[in-house]
């Protein structure tokens, strides 16, 4: 009778496991990168252009006029809140759909809006590409 039970018991913690499991593999494959892309501070492409672009390997680049200026790492804080650590920035952006705001102390102490110009990270006038 223990035996029944003790089998019974063990059944049922394999099946949760491999029920926790399963659903974790899907959360890790279906895994929404929404900062994911390109976001510049202008919509046409010109001498003055600054850019961020955001990987699926969590890495941020930093352009200025096609010059990278800063990289780092970027993670989700919370809903629509992402801290962006690099060589010379450690702050906090606001997403909101297709834009974020993002404050610049070199520029005047400026916030300064980037819109997304392309879901894929895109290199503008440089010979790399993502």
């Amino acid at each position: 009778m223990k035996n029944k039970w003790l089998i019974s018991a063990i059944i049922v913690l394999v099946l949760c496991n491999l029920g926790l499991l399963s659903m974790y593999m899907s959360e890790k494959n279906d895994k929404v990168y929404p900062l994911l892309g390109t976001y510049s501070n202008q919509t046409e492409i010109n001498d003055n252009l600054i850019y961020f672009v955001f990987d699926r390997d969590n890495n941020y680049y930093f352009y200025e006029v096609n010059t990278l200026v800063d990289q780092g790492n970027w993670r989700k804080a919370e809903d629509n809140v992402y801290l962006i650590q690099g060589d010379h920035t450690d702050t906090m952006v606001v997403t909101d759909e297709d834009h974020f705001y993002y404050y610049l102390p070199d520029y005047r102490e400026q916030v300064i809006e980037f819109k997304r110009v392309s879901f894929t990270p895109t290199l503008f006038g440089s010979e790399d590409q993502e």
